[in-house]
């Protein structure tokens, strides 16, 4: 059964045996490109350590890093300053506020100056190549810039001294989908192999928050991504099992792993806090990479969608006194909650009406970090490129509205914002992103003639990808999803069935396929994993069976050792209808598999609902 399992999935994949075993065996120096494979990093790290130099022998020299305020950039600021402690380069990370805007601005290198009068540099993370304004003004005030990011440039990248950055057209490294914190970790790991040899086995260990990074930014969970998440969920499984993250002595480096640390732990113990106060058992957060995208990540980006700064967060993960760590933590949980709260009311009050036939622009009265959390609703609800305005009375101007957009792969946003620029030059006045995931900020008085250029540039969009994709379309849509079923190899029709009364082996089969699974993952964007299984059930299989006859029936049972249950209340009255009254026939019904684990017993699972 097991090289049945496996050449499925090589075969839904178009993947090699050898391509397979590089994926599960994987390690630093198979999975991992070289950092200096991007165009600009010998430059850069020379840079960095010509100013270190200086530094040294003038003290008064420091260095800023500017993180853009997501988790992506808070994840990039943790590993610059662990790296840059290590280094002993005197710096301070800077953070930033959504009334800034994204991005380094004039107003921040302001911020900056105003704060340490003695700045010479600034080194980017997560944001850089499209500031303009701010990099030019840093620049007529003496300051140089250095720039690690990942957003899609255009043709023009702004005047940095040194920009790394694997998506503007003159990088040739070879993956486009490192997030910011894996171009910021690679950028630390280059300056470590030329430099600073001797601290290169625990700037490795920072991988861990290139991986939070690649889950919580949506990145493609594809090449060295994959690895990286693959490490940052071993490392967080250490934590979930109480074990502290390796120490240095560097207090820089240390905090940021003590902050990772406390982030998970005190997660994890103000939901049971909660749920006994609501007379429920303790329950454990995930060990898979749900833990970042559906806890981390969540809980770092609520202050900047509700009081539109991140400090929070910043001062949650990566402050020297763990008191204040867990005060802060604390502080995210509530504004966690809130952020939910308003992300309800903004879906609640938009009139379906508004919802425009390719794309949807839509405006809301909410704090303007809500505006993405609506838009990935509407545009997962309606499979469109939607585009939320969030008219915030905290945000003073009153003649530019930002919004947040999100899409889908067949309309990329960098696309769409281009058509709109060729049928009206000027329209949107700032922004970018990525292709299903951006902010753009247009005038007031244009958010009426830009529902139209939206809806309009959509349409066209779509109709270009759409003849692509009839001559290369796994130029357009990698398939990457990874499908798997069981079949006896006796159906010849499309859906492909498995009988599990005929098997003896069932419960080896379905460990065989959960064991598969987990070597390869984790799964992400890009690459994802569904099991599809069409079942056809013999009730006569079953010998005892345990029904209840509550409001919600399920029905619980034992075949060939793996333990059969159904939430599904007219299957499990079926079931048990069948049983008693000695009905013969099978019961066709959908899958999915799982592990029962008790007490350190791991017995298979198969959750049942009918077919369709």
């Amino acid at each position: 059964m097991k090289n049945k399992i496996k050449q499925r999935i090589l075969e839904s994949l178009s993947w090699s045996e050898e391509t397979l075993n590089q994926l599960i065996f994987a390690t630093p120096d198979t999975a991992l490109h070289d950092p200096f494979l991007y165009t600009n990093m010998e430059r850069l790290i020379d840079e960095l350590h010509a100013f270190k130099l200086e530094q040294d022998k003038d003290p008064s020299k420091l260095l800023v890093v500017d993180p853009d305020y997501d988790t992506d950039g808070i994840m990039s600021a943790a590993v610059l300053t662990a790296a840059l402690s290590l280094f002993n380069i005197n710096h301070r990370v800077y953070i930033p506020s959504m009334q800034d805007g994204y991005g380094l601005s004039p107003k921040a290198v302001d911020d900056m100056l105003n704060t340490y009068s003695n700045v010479s540099l600034i080194l980017t993370a997560d944001n850089g190549t499209n500031a303009f304004d701010g990099i030019d003004y840093a620049n007529s005030k003496g300051i140089k810039v250095l720039v690690t990011d990942h957003h899609l440039g255009s043709t023009q990248v702004a005047n940095a001294d040194v920009v790394v950055n694997p998506n503007v057209p003159t990088d040739f490294y070879p993956f486009k989908g490192n997030a910011g914190a894996t171009v910021a970790w690679k950028t630390m790991t280059a300056y470590a192999n030329k430099y600073a040899p001797q601290w290169k086995k625990d700037i490795y260990r920072l991988v861990v928050f290139a991986g939070i990074a690649n889950v919580a930014d949506v990145m493609p969970i594809l090449d060295e991504n994959h690895f990286m998440v693959k490490e940052a969920m071993m490392a967080l499984n250490k934590v979930q099992e109480g074990n502290h993250l390796p120490k240095t002595g560097v207090p820089g480096y240390d905090n940021v792993m003590n902050g990772l640390y406390d982030l998970v732990t005190n997660m994890q113990q103000i939901r049971n806090e909660k749920r006994k106060a609501e007379g429920k058992k303790p329950s454990y957060l995930p060990t898979d990479e749900q833990l970042i995208g559906w806890y981390i990540s969540p809980l770092l980006n609520a202050p900047r969608r509700v009081v539109g700064t991140p400090t929070t967060a910043f001062k949650g993960l990566m402050h020297a006194d763990p008191n204040v760590r867990a005060a802060n933590i604390r502080e995210l949980t509530h504004q966690n909650e809130l952020k939910s709260k308003l992300r309800d009311e903004a879906i609640a009050s938009v009139d379906p009406e508004t919802l425009g036939t390719y794309s949807n622009v839509i405006t809301v009265n909410a704090p303007h970090g809500i505006a993405g959390l609506v838009a990935g609703s509407f545009a997962g609800r309606t499979q469109k490129a939607t585009i939320v305005f969030a008219f915030d009375p905290r945000l003073s101007d009153d003649k530019i509205i930002s919004g947040s957009a999100r899409s889908t792969e067949m309309a990329p946003l960098p696309m769409i914002i281009e058509r709109i620029e060729q049928l009206r030059p000027g329209t949107v006045v700032g922004g970018g992103g990525h292709a299903q995931a951006a902010g753009y900020a247009i005038r007031k008085g244009d958010l009426e003639i830009f529902r139209e250029l939206f809806d309009q540039a959509t349409t066209d969009v779509l109709k270009e990808v759409m003849s692509q994709l009839e001559s290369v379309p796994t130029v357009i849509v990698p398939m990457n999803r990874m499908t798997f079923a069981f079949t006896d190899g006796e159906d010849t029709d499309e859906t492909l069935r498995y009988n599990v009364s005929s098997d003896m082996n069932l419960a080896q089969n379905v460990m065989d396929v959960l064991n598969f699974f987990d070597e390869l993952k984790p799964f992400g964007k890009g690459f994802e994993a569904e099991t599809k299984f069409t079942f056809l059930l013999d009730p006569f299989a079953i010998q005892e069976y345990n029904y209840n006859p509550n409001f919600w029936k399920t029905f619980k049972a034992e075949i060939y050792g793996v333990e059969v249950l159904t939430f599904d209340t007219e299957l499990a009255h079926r079931l048990k209808t069948r049983i008693e009254e000695g009905n013969d026939g099978l019961i066709v019904c959908k899958c999915e598999l799982k592990r029962n684990e008790f007490m350190g017993r791991v017995k298979p699972q198969m959750v049942l609902s009918l077919s369709e």
